[in-house]
């Protein structure tokens, strides 16, 4: 009998659980990322037309290099909602909701249906999973082409039809237009087609070939238009404008380059124009000077003991962002599910794939970090969680079964409350269940509060923030200026150059960025406009928006 997802009750459920999990993350996540700003300012690029500059942010004053797919999706959505933030997170939810859907078919193809249910299901629940998929940043719309390219590679390989082949292009494509390293997958399955057999199907080398050529031509179909555009924008032909791979290798200092993370820039007096917007000029990011004025690192020399080091700190906080009771469900699905010994084909396949991406995680982590600060995000680690997950999987179904086999009698063997395939999912659920529903940014939300504030109280028509994110200044609809460290007189002094009207300080961190702040306050230079204070379990944080004062200009 055929499958339809439609009459698949286990898939509903799955689906009803993801969607209301994603909600609550979507409306305890009190304010947006850092990240979110751009992502925002470039879906406004798109909406009012300026294809020329969809990199450009209004809000930070500079080009990032962030992929177009999450930004387009937002303008896109935006035409029904007209509200970006909100726009942003439902595309968020939604693709968070998808990624759930195609682990669960995906699984049910190549494993089988309580598998392909117990890994929706930790997917459902876990926390960085459900916790992205209600941010506004492009990782859930990643992870959802990632893999699904994944999955339609694996079928592809197993069967040679030229429309799976098309659909592994389609969405590695779809993939990389949303993060530059989706092109890994069309990699690996171009390798995989050409050199590897992973079927039992005797396939010609004119077939693998002609199967190459037609993924290969889905995904310039479908990702030519923005490789064109950098090809304009840069000047040269490259897959990003983020690393080229010499670059990520270390034989080259990024910091020479013209980027915005790679270079230290000031930005000259701004003045404001009839229309209430700030002239663009180019400004610092002070945030990673000190980390990219230092010579960077390369991956080739794996001796060190900082490389070393690094690879440690990924491991662990590959085994914190997956969890360690999935970690050790992961390693008895490994050792002991008979159906994949040594994770059989589809492992062979999952674990080129893995090595691939933690080599470019190692790689980027070795580049960018500087002493003891090492450039490695949770969410960077996501792409290496979904497809493990499986085992995790598995190994719920071992335990489930050899639990059942020792401990239910006849007599309980129909009281599905007694069942060990229901009692041990509730259990991880209940172990993942706290950090899931924890509250996101809670003691954020003064710089929210401040910036609508502004919005209402500001007597500039566009108001210049300095502080060290550009959140404020999205939620006052002015622009930020990064605030670059040094001593009270030297912040006034840059402020004042940039035309800034209010600096956004936070005394609990402030230290970091000027000691003698408190000390050296002058009340010619500054004034105490606004005042939040967070008062929670493990921490207060006090912000506090101060207007620069011009005196008689």
């Amino acid at each position: 009998m055929n499958y339809s997802i439609i009459k698949d009750k286990y898939l509903w459920a799955i689906l009803i659980i993801a969607i209301v999990v994603r909600l609550y993350s979507g409306f305890t996540t009190f304010v947006i990322s850092t990240d979110a700003v751009q992502y925002i300012d470039q879906a406004r690029n798109f909406v009012e037309g300026r294809f020329d500059r969809i990199d450009y942010s209004e809000t930070v004053g500079f080009e990032s290099s962030y992929h177009p797919l999450y930004s387009f999706l937002i303008a896109v959505l935006f035409q029904c909602i007209n509200n970006y933030e909100i726009s942003a997170k439902v595309v968020s939810i939604i693709m968070g909701v998808s990624l759930v859907t195609a682990v669960y078919v995906i699984g049910k193809r190549i494993f089988d249906s309580r598998i392909a249910f117990f890994c929706a299901l930790i997917l459902c629940f876990h926390p960085y999973a459900s916790r992205l998929s209600a941010e506004i940043l492009s990782e859930s719309t990643y992870l959802f082409f990632f893999t699904l390219a994944i999955g339609l590679g694996f079928f592809a390989l197993n069967n040679y039809k030229p429309l799976y082949f098309v659909g592994t292009g389609l969405s590695s494509a779809f993939a990389y237009l949303t993060r530059p390293e989706g092109v890994g997958v069309l990699m690996i399955v171009g390798f995989f087609t050409v050199f590897w057999k992973l079927s039992s199907l005797r396939v010609s080398l004119s077939r693998r070939l002609w199967c190459l050529v037609i993924m290969l031509l889905a995904f310039s179909f479908m990702a030519s238009p923005y490789l064109i555009y950098i090809k304009k924008q840069t000047g040269h032909w490259a897959l990003t404008k983020k690393k080229n791979v010499t670059e990520l290798l270390g034989f080259e200092n990024i910091s020479s380059k013209q980027n915005v993370g790679s270079k230290a820039v000031e930005e000259s007096a701004e003045s404001t124009s009839d229309h209430g917007t700030v002239k663009k000029s180019e400004r610092g990011v002070s945030n990673y000077k000190t980390v990219l004025a230092k010579p960077l690192g390369k991956i080739w020399s794996l001796g060190s003991r900082k490389e070393k080091d690094i690879l440690m700190f990924m491991i662990s906080k590959f085994i914190s962002t997956y969890h360690p009771l999935l970690i050790l469900l992961l390693i008895l699905g490994i050792i002991t599910y008979k159906r994949i010994p040594r994770l059989g084909k589809p492992g062979i396949y999952l674990g080129l794939i893995l090595a691939f991406y933690m080599f470019i995680l190692f790689a980027l982590a070795v580049v960018f970090s500087s002493g003891e600060h090492y450039y490695l995000s949770r969410r960077h680690l996501m792409p290496l969680v979904i497809p493990t997950m499986f085992c995790s999987a598995i190994g719920i179904q071992t335990l489930s079964n050899w639990v059942e086999k020792r401990s239910v009698s006849p007599s309980t063997r129909y009281r599905w409350f007694l069942d060990a395939k229901v009692i041990i999912p509730i259990i991880v659920i209940c172990v993942l269940l706290p950090k899931t529903l924890k509250f996101h940014r809670a003691e954020k939300i003064g710089t929210k509060e401040a910036g609508y504030w502004l919005s209402e109280n500001a007597q500039e028509d566009t108001s210049v923030i300095m502080g060290i994110s550009p959140r404020m200044a999205f939620y006052a609809g002015g622009k930020h200026v990064f605030m670059s460290p040094g001593s009270y007189g030297e912040m006034i002094v840059h402020a004042r150059s940039l035309r800034v009207n209010y600096l956004e300080i936070y005394k609990e961190k402030i230290a970091r960025t000027c000691p003698d702040f408190f000390e050296s306050i002058n009340d010619e230079d500054i004034e105490l406009v606004y005042q939040h204070k967070y008062e929670g379990k493990s921490k207060e944080l006090n912000l506090l928006l101060y207007k620069v004062l011009y005196g008689n200009e």
